[in-house]
């Protein structure tokens, strides 16, 4: 199953994001993905929902020399750290990805692991809790 969250900025999309983790989380599923905040310049932070780490995605200060939109000049290194906790996630019952816009639709940012997400989705291998309990009975 795919859910899309769209809406306009402020709007409550990744405290959305937030809840459903949550919800998942207390049932027994495992979570996977990108969860992303603004930073006190007014930029971007993206959260590994596996691992917790954090990076700088992006900045309205034009310091990352990344891809750029009119709005924020985009950290590679947090780009690539986001596709890492993407690919950790994708066997997770539940994967995040907050944080599609201009970027995947011109192919940059996460746009690469898009199809890779479908792709393996369909071939998920995540034993959480409750899948454990629904095979072991079987």
């Amino acid at each position: 199953m795919v859910i899309i969250v769209t809406g306009d900025i402020g709007i409550g999309k990744t405290t959305i994001c937030h809840r459903l983790i949550e919800i998942v989380q207390n049932q027994g599923y495992c979570c996977g993905g990108i969860l992303t905040r603004k930073a006190p310049d007014k930029g971007i932070i993206i959260e590994g929902i596996q691992s917790g780490e954090t990076e700088t995605l992006a900045s309205t200060n034009n310091v990352y020399h990344g891809p750029r939109t009119a709005k924020y000049s985009f950290n590679a290194k947090g780009i690539a750290f986001g596709v890492r906790e993407i690919e950790k996630g994708i066997s997770s019952s539940l994967l995040v990805v907050d944080e599609i816009g201009h970027l995947e639709l011109r192919g940059e940012g996460f746009a690469k692991v898009i199809e890779l997400i479908r792709a393996k989705r369909d071939h998920s291998t995540c034993q959480n809790k409750k899948e454990k309990q629904l095979y072991s009975r079987r």
